[in-house]
């Protein structure tokens, strides 16, 4: 099976050293922001299913000390099976905030969400690797 080269490069976030208690109250936050940058007829499907992978490692860029750093993550799908589009941005954004607050890190100037895009070396894996676009 092939994955998706590109995905959620519809949905706008900021990045930060947070953590939220559910996929409940970071989807409040996350469609709340939506429309307040006046998207609210633009809201994609959250429910939708847009990776059928069990396991998804997810790579960003970030500062420890003033040194780049580029980590990765692995994001687990509570089926089991796929990711809606809700869940993989809650798991991606959440494991993002916990790294960068237990790493004392920071991703400065760089994090407004952009979507995450296909390792291509692994667009036939089990389990692909996506990088997380950042913007300023």
């Amino acid at each position: 099976m092939t994955h998706p080269t590109r995905l959620l490069h519809d949905v706008y976030w900021c990045c930060e050293p947070r953590q939220y208690p559910d996929v409940s109250a970071f989807l409040d936050e996350l469609v709340a922001y939506q429309i307040d940058l006046g998207r609210e007829d633009r809201m994609p499907a959250w429910d939708e299913v847009v990776l059928s992978a069990s396991e998804v490692n997810v790579g960003f860029e970030c500062w420890i000390d003033e040194i780049e750093h580029e980590v990765y993550i692995d994001v687990l799908a509570d089926d089991g099976v796929s990711f809606t589009r809700q869940e993989l941005m809650y798991k991606i954004c959440d494991g993002i905030g916990a790294y960068l607050i237990t790493h004392n890190a920071g991703l400065f100037y760089h994090k407004f969400f952009e979507g995450i895009r296909l390792d291509s070396a692994t667009a036939e894996a089990t389990a692909p690797t996506y990088f997380v676009s950042l913007g300023s």
